[in-house]
């Protein structure tokens, strides 16, 4: 990329490229369709809403600083993205002295930018051209094999934890060789349209609207409280009041606008200026409504597996929270509010003042192990016939004092029979 940059900015007329990339257009702020394009270029560039971000973090260390990652890979984006930028608009000022047109109208956006620019300023390259241009491509499929790769694993993923039985190797090798029989179909005469029209309604548009629900499932359902704190245990770290504005306000308003202009100001997705047919249009519609009724789906699947009454669609699960028991025990400790099953020593006494002491009837130690928090009365010994299983893991009532140890939690009991 520096020897394409070097080179671009000695070609004649770069600089007529480089006036127009880095001059700023200040009305154009005003005007929604540059928000819905950064928007949609920042959710490809980084990632956010396609889910690989989520996977991939899923294999960190609990306690393995996000947040610095965060901030590393949002500077060096934007730094790649200013450098490949700087790189483009310097030959399009080159192809402008040539053609003796406007630099707007050179090229258009889209995949014309790497198969016609780039390889223009290697042809200029004086020594040994062809290198260069076997180097470049080289680097282009790299980028794409490592974008490919992130999609897939996520998907990968999602199938291997949702059938744990499959062997990965198994879904590894289909789900590879069905995205490049789906892929072949882009590479034909009529892929670049269909290309355009997959990526508006299955990319563009599903993924603004899926991360405008997740957003509010984050910040509103579960809470951005609790995203706070649970964040703060695990990076050691004080995020402060900052991501909680930006999570509960800033994103999900500023998602909203945006999509509701996107919608209002819709226009059928078209390719070198032609619209395409109305039963494209349809399948497009069709593939993003597809995407966005899964949501709705699985909710009414939750709701029907908790017919019982024993938990909201809304509610987390008994399994949410750390895997790990030490991690657990940290999680439960910063919560200010008494857990609902499990209550430690140090929330227990920070907020019940023990007036009286409790006679002892019994005491039960329990292995706290990777799997406690799986713990549910139905797992109990029927040998130990509780009037009330559910006590053995006390609620918000004072009904144990619990000694921790570094292996197990000794409850002592009044009301264990």
């Amino acid at each position: 990329m520096f020897i394409l940059l070097v080179r671009g900015l000695t070609l004649p007329g770069a600089s007529a490229g480089l006036r127009f990339f880095f001059t700023p257009q200040w009305s154009r702020l005003l005007d929604p369709a540059v928000w819905y394009a950064a928007v949609t270029q920042s959710f490809f560039s980084l990632g956010v809403g396609f889910g690989a971000l989520t996977t991939y973090s899923s294999y960190n260390k609990f306690h393995h600083n996000s947040y610095k990652d965060a901030l590393i890979i949002s500077f060096a984006d934007t730094f790649t993205s200013v450098l490949a930028g700087t790189v483009i608009f310097a030959i399009l000022g080159h192809l402008s002295y040539e053609l003796g047109v406007p630099v707007k109208d050179v090229v258009k956006s889209g995949a014309g930018l790497a198969f016609v620019s780039y390889p223009e300023v290697i042809s200029k390259f004086d020594i040994a051209p062809q290198i260069f241009s076997i180097l470049f491509f080289l680097m282009l499929i790299t980028l794409g094999f490592g974008s490919a790769t992130g999609l897939i694993s996520n998907v990968i993923t999602v199938i291997c934890d949702a059938f744990p039985n499959f062997r990965r190797s198994y879904v590894t090798a289909i789900t590879s060789i069905a995205g490049l029989l789906i892929g072949l179909v882009y590479v034909t005469p009529g892929g670049q349209p269909l290309l355009e029209l997959v990526d508006y309604y299955g990319g563009s548009l599903l993924v603004l609207i899926l991360a405008l629900i997740e957003i509010i499932a984050i910040a509103w359902v579960y809470g951005a409280s609790n995203v706070i704190k649970d964040l703060n245990m695990m990076l050691k770290t004080d995020l402060g009041y900052y991501w909680k504005i930006c999570w509960t306000v800033i994103v999900p308003v500023s998602l909203s606008l945006i999509l509701s202009y996107a919608i209002y100001d819709y226009k059928p997705v078209s390719y070198d200026s032609i619209v395409l047919p109305v039963f494209a249009q349809s399948i497009g519609w069709a593939m993003t409504a597809l995407g966005v009724t899964l949501v709705p789906v699985f909710m009414i699947v939750k709701a029907c597996q908790n017919r019982d009454g024993s938990g909201s669609v809304f509610s987390s699960s008994i399994n949410w929270g750390p895997k790990v028991t030490e991690d657990w025990s940290d999680w439960i400790r910063s919560k200010e509010v008494t857990p609902r099953w499990v209550e430690l020593p140090e929330i227990q006494k920070a907020k019940v003042e023990i007036n009286s002491e409790v006679e002892e009837k019994g005491s039960i130690c329990l292995e706290f192990n990777q799997d406690i928090h799986n713990f549910s009365p139905s797992e109990q010994d029927e040998s130990l016939a509780f009037n009330n299983s559910s006590r053995l893991l006390p609620s918000t009532k004072l009904d144990f004092n619990i000694e921790h140890s570094e292996t197990f939690y000794i409850c002592e009991s009044e009301s264990l029979n």
